[in-house]
């Protein structure tokens, strides 16, 4: 009875599976959706278990480089979130290439900070936020009309440029929602203060130094990304977002000041948030 297949595909797609006296209801949405229908056309046990196993499937498609433990996912033996498991069945299910999230895994676990990665999933869960071939991440910036930074004009952003902070430089305490450091996010974020261009980075998950809490975390900063593109969307054509906000303490306006003008700081950027460009 174990290498027997019995199977029902509904009107709406699902096939109810029992494969090894276990029961498996495939919806459409599966990743390994179309393979497990060949592999019904075959009966091809041994296929079916692989596939309908999502654990194992991820197994399969790493080529050795990802395990379960007890029931938890490890990657060359550090634990892999959920999001990033989302993530790879979403590629699989599109057909597209599954090397860019492994490649992706590996750059984001050199990240030195703990938290760092933590927040980072948090952050990688809004949509729009593309990974690219070398296992780096898309996301957005807003800039002047001539390519400098908005808020010290030094910062050139024009197309090909890489920006770089040494990394201690950058605040890494996420509590602190405007702080120093280079900043990005996605097009939510991006069209709350931006009017006049706005282009698209690269960043390597590495170079991530925290995700600030404000505007539900859809912007991260970071010590270096690289100018890829200008964006050619409409941003009118999003849908608005409120972001509720606590008004800092005068005193906190001062503070902030005196180490705007701290010549440490000359090189540096501000965060480029709707709250702190309303103080300008």
């Amino acid at each position: 009875m174990q290498d027997k297949i019995s199977f029902l595909m509904t009107g709406s797609g699902v096939i109810s599976l029992i494969l090894q006296n276990k029961n498996y209801l495939i919806e459409t949405t599966h990743p390994n959706y179309d393979e497990i229908k060949e592999a019904l056309k075959t009966n091809d046990v041994n296929q079916l278990n692989s596939l309908v196993d999502l654990p194992k499937a991820i197994i399969s498609y790493s080529k050795g480089t990802i395990e379960i433990r007890d029931g938890e996912l490890f990657y060359q033996d550090s634990p892999v979130h959920n999001t990033i498991t989302e993530r790879i069945f979403a590629l699989k299910a599109e057909g597209l290439p599954f090397e860019p999230m492994i490649l992706f895994l590996e750059n984001l676990l050199k990240n030195p900070s703990y938290r760092a990665v933590n927040e980072l999933y948090e952050f990688l869960e809004h949509k729009g936020l593309p990974i690219t071939e070398d296992g780096s991440f898309i996301s957005y910036k807003g800039i002047r009309a001539d390519w400098l930074d908005k808020y010290t004009g030094k910062i050139d952003n024009s197309i090909g440029q890489v920006v770089e902070f040494k990394r201690n430089a950058v605040d890494d305490n996420r509590e602190h929602e405007c702080s120093y450091g280079l900043h990005c996010g996605t097009l939510h974020y991006v069209k709350g203060y931006c009017t006049e261009r706005v282009v698209l980075v690269k960043v390597n998950p590495a170079d991530v130094v925290s995700v600030p809490r404000d505007h539900n975390a859809e912007k991260v900063r970071v010590c270096r990304y690289e100018v890829i593109a200008e964006y050619a969307g409409n941003l009118d054509e999003l849908p608005e977002l409120i972001y509720y906000t606590e008004e800092p303490e005068e005193e906190d306006y001062e503070d902030y000041e005196e180490e705007e003008d701290d010549e440490d700081y000359e090189d540096e950027e501000p965060c480029d948030c709707p709250c702190c460009r309303d103080r300008d």
